[in-house]
């Protein structure tokens, strides 16, 4: 540990300068931010449609009602994983004002732009300029700034993922078997906060064991390694399994996976195949579907997963070349979309059609001839304008950090991107319709990563090359 602490004031004693610019820029903006959204409307402001969940499921465990969402029908619940609840009890239990919980959120979010800072230093072997660049790329996107200001999970989320791989992969590259466990111990914890990374261990190792095996060799060390963070991270999920096997007799980790395949993968594919909008889709399939529930008193009861799971594949195998349009629909909006006009929506700050465009201004539940109808009567509007936006600056900069992973993909790190950024798009799989340009956030710091690599490559092999000639 005494290492793990030298070596980081090491790093900052070099970089103080680029760091305490990342560090001022980004708390600054963040409680710039926090101040306007508090006058604007108070702590209500800070609430969004997940975060009334999440309370409720903290004041109720507070309260001694048990993990439940509503008071009402006292249904236990499996939806979400108790970490961000478990956040929000300390706050809830002692009267604390809850905007006081952004605090932390903006200080680790800031972390994140250090940390891409980091990683662009010591692992891509950037220059100081392109390093910065990265970090504060990553601090002022108003997607990353907004989302850690706000109460939702995602800023912790990406803190325990990003810092427990950059652990793990700093074991792949030196063998430090400290690193190794403390990367584990994070992604485990972090599956209590958002279960994003519930497979991603078993990838690591199946993909890292399939190139050692492409090069004519086998890392017994580095494949047991790998081995053993999954081991670690199953139990991890142990404690919450047991419990959910006492309560529902199904010992899953949480509900929310098999319930959005039929709510959004099953649905969104229905509606493709038979041209019909989401709603309308979604009501057939639960008029169909919905009545051979084991749980008929709460849909999102653990009990149901089994059969959302078995039905949803039903529906997807029928209809195999709507689902890949449904999820290549999904993915653009993934990775395509900024979503600025929707927080501003949100806010009251700008008006929004009632209806027919989406996150990803590319279909609506009526089609997507119902949203080219709407832009044309709205194409001058502002909503319009910043999705139009959102969607051209992400375009460049996903395009631009794939163009990046493939110039720097001798670089060892690139490796366990490339790994990330392909799970993020295999967990679509499930969601397709369901996903908006929010889900990315613990993505992007990878992306902003390289882009800003692909920009140093362009300029030191194009621009600066031919300013020399």
């Amino acid at each position: 540990m005494k290492k793990i602490v030298s070596s980081i004031k090491e790093f900052y004693t070099e970089n103080k300068k680029a760091i305490l610019i990342i560090l001022g820029l980004g708390i600054g903006i963040r409680l710039i931010l926090l101040v306007s959204l508090l006058v604007y409307g108070g702590t209500n402001t800070l609430i969004w449609g997940d975060t009334a969940q999440y309370l409720n499921l903290a004041q109720n465990v507070v309260e001694g009602d048990g993990y439940i969402y509503d008071k009402f029908d006292g249904l236990p619940n499996a939806y979400r994983p108790p970490g961000y609840p478990a956040y929000l009890m300390p706050f809830v239990y002692f009267g604390i004002p809850l905007w006081v919980a952004s605090i932390p959120q903006i200080l680790l979010s800031t972390l994140v732009g250090v940390l891409v800072f980091f990683l662009a230093r010591k692992y891509l072997h950037f220059g100081v300029l392109t390093s910065t660049f990265a970090g504060l790329l990553t601090v002022l996107e108003p997607m990353q700034a907004y989302y850690s200001v706000v109460l939702l999970p995602d800023i912790l989320t990406t803190v325990l993922l990003l810092v427990g791989l950059l652990y793990i992969f700093s074991f792949l590259e030196k063998t430090h078997w400290m690193h190794l466990g403390i990367g584990a111990v994070l992604l485990g914890i972090s599956l209590y906060i958002r279960p994003v990374a519930l497979y991603l261990g078993v990838l690591l190792l199946v993909a890292y064991t399939l190139r050692d095996y492409w090069r004519g060799k086998i890392v017994w060390i580095r494949t047991g390694a790998l081995l053993f963070v999954v081991v670690v991270m199953m139990f991890a999920m142990m404690p919450w399994q047991a419990r959910n096997l006492n309560v529902f007799g199904v010992a899953d980790f949480v509900s929310a996976g098999a319930y959005n395949f039929f709510t959004y993968g099953a649905t969104f594919t229905n509606a493709v195949a038979k041209g019909i909008g989401y709603d309308e889709s979604l009501e057939e399939l639960r008029t169909r579907y919905e009545g051979g529930l084991p749980d008929k008193n709460d849909r999102r009861s653990m009990k149901n997963n089994e059969y959302y799971n078995t039905v949803s594949k039903e529906v997807i195998l029928n209809n195999p070349v709507p689902y890949t349009t449904a999820y290549l629909i999904g993915l653009n909006t993934f990775f395509f979309s900024g979503n600025y006009h929707q927080i501003l929506k949100h806010h009251g700050l700008i008006d929004a059609p009632q209806r027919g465009l989406s996150f990803s201004l590319i279909l609506s539940n009526e089609g997507p001839v119902a949203v080219l109808k709407t832009l044309g009567k709205h194409v001058f509007t502002p909503y319009v304008g910043l999705a139009l936006f959102g969607k051209i600056f992400w375009v460049l900069i996903s395009v631009g950090a794939f163009i990046g992973m493939w110039l720097f993909r001798k670089h060892e790190f690139t490796f366990m991107a490339c790994i990330v950024t392909l799970y993020f798009c295999a967990t679509l799989l499930q969601t397709t319709m369901g996903v908006e340009a929010r889900h990315r956030y613990t993505l992007n710091p990878l992306l902003f990563l390289y882009f800003s690599a692909m920009l140093s490559y362009v300029y030191a092999y194009y621009i600066r090359r031919r300013t020399a000639l």
